[in-house]
């Protein structure tokens, strides 16, 4: 049983420490916490020097090449990690090597075809985005640059590795010694002067690479010595099971879908202005920072909520969700309110006037982003119960209706019409979610 009535903090301390669900779990959200929370912090620093030493108009021509490839990327290579953590669990819990093996090494080749495809798409693509979207050579020449780094995005299985084997402690480890890398590598870069666009794009690049390659060799590394990897070379694609490639498939499908409230607004606002581009972007990546006390849950509790179901407490796992939003709303709003109080002094110091002047953006950003980070723990609940093909119909729908808010309001309301349809996204998605799950554990086991 995972249930936890907590009324005091000293009686939270002694239950969570009686309870091997709740006490696996902290213990894996704060080694998350400080590696994602120490990585976040050093990529803020990162980006500050990088606001500062590009400016806001070449920061923004970044931003918007890098977007490229993110779509790109999100839209072809697909990633399993999802699928080796929910069907690998279940084999982990009837141990069943044999389907283990299968699955890593069936996850692999989805990786690696995935990556493939996505260089291929994203090169032959750049030249009819640049004409719809009016770039010009220079801008054009960096969507290729970061392209090129596709082809080393094979982390799905290996994400799904690592959490699935409780190593928490090397992603965190990971995560910081790359963030590190980026910062020495930026900071450099900006001492020895002459800087210019390209060169740092080729620098941030090979960093990139650099981290996904370390990430591959970890996981190779503790699928070698939990598996052999001899052994996952010869274990036969079928023996995964059909489920895990359905499940994989619409999980995929379900995360493209999810494409336009990640990654479209920078293009929206792009043809407002390149350099409220910038603002906006180093708006979001502030209250990522806010984000380090929630992403190390949605990490942590996958392989856990996938174990839980797997033995059949759906029941105790949302009870787990309902509580973790409660707690998470119950830090971010004093948070919140701090923030807005010295938000605008800040900017004016540390990022210059035009951010200030943009302080009433950020404050809703950042209650915005309260209310989806309270829900953290739905969605890795909502596809550990295998309702990935739910998710990819209600992705589908509340990004259409993003859309046509989005472009329907920008040139009424300007960035604030993209405020209010992802307001009504989130929404919408989270709800449609809770009254799923909600039906679903009223059914008879």
């Amino acid at each position: 049983m995972n249930k936890l009535e907590f009324n005091s903090p000293r009686k939270l301390v002694r239950m969570v420490m009686s309870n091997d669900f709740w006490s696996k779990l902290v213990k894996n959200i704060f080694i998350s916490l400080w590696g994602t929370g120490g990585a976040n912090a050093i990529n803020l620093i990162t980006l500050l020097i990088m606001v500062d030493m590009l400016g806001n108009t070449n920061y923004g021509l970044f931003v918007l090449a890098q977007q490229y490839m993110t779509i790109v990327d999100s839209l072809v290579n697909f990633q399993s990690w999802q699928g080796v953590i929910k069907f690998g669990s279940e084999a982990v819990v009837d141990k069943d090597e044999g389907r283990l093996a299968s699955i890593i090494k069936y996850g692999f080749t989805i990786d690696i075809v995935g990556a493939a495809a996505g260089l291929t798409v994203a090169l032959v693509a750049i030249p009819i985005m640049g004409r719809l979207m009016q770039w010009d050579s220079s801008l054009i020449l960096l969507a290729v640059i970061f392209s090129l780094e596709i082809v080393f995005h094979i982390g799905g299985t290996p994400t799904g590795v690592l959490r699935l084997f409780n190593k928490f402690n090397l992603v965190a480890i990971h995560s910081i010694a790359l963030a590190i890398v980026r910062l020495a590598a930026v900071g450099i870069y900006a001492l020895c002067g002459n800087v210019t666009l390209k060169s740092f794009v080729i620098l941030y690049v090979c960093v990139d690479i650099t981290k996904h390659i370390a990430l591959l060799a970890i996981a190779v590394y503790i699928v070698s010595k939990r598996l052999g990897l001899r052994n996952v070379v010869k274990s036969k694609l079928g023996t995964a099971g059909a489920g895990f490639i359905r499940y994989s498939l619409w999980s995929n499908i379900g995360s493209t879908a999810d494409i336009p409230i990640k990654y479209f607004d920078v293009f929206i606002i792009s043809k407002i202005s390149v350099e409220l581009v910038s603002i906006y972007k180093v708006f979001k990546q502030i209250i990522q920072v806010f984000s380090m006390l929630t992403t190390p849950i949605s990490q942590a509790i996958m392989p856990q909520l996938a174990d839980q179901i797997a033995q059949k407490e759906d029941r105790n796992a949302y009870h787990v969700v309902l509580k973790i939003r409660n707690i998470i709303l119950e830090v971010l709003l004093p948070v919140t309110v701090l923030c807005g109080i010295v938000a605008k002094p800040c900017f004016r110091v540390f990022l210059g006037p035009e951010y200030a002047q943009h302080v009433i953006l950020f404050i809703v950003l950042l209650l915005i982003s309260d209310y989806t980070l309270s829900y953290v723990a739905i969605h890795p609940f909502f596809a550990a119960l295998g309702k990935v093909r739910e998710d990819f119909f209600i992705i589908l729908g509340s990004n259409i209706v993003y859309l046509i808010i989005s472009f329907l309001l920008v040139n009424i309301l300007g960035i604030y019409g993209i405020i209010i349809g992802t307001v009504i996204q989130n929404v919408l998605t989270i709800s449609c979610k809770t009254r799923i799950i909600n039906r679903s554990l009223c059914q008879p086991t």
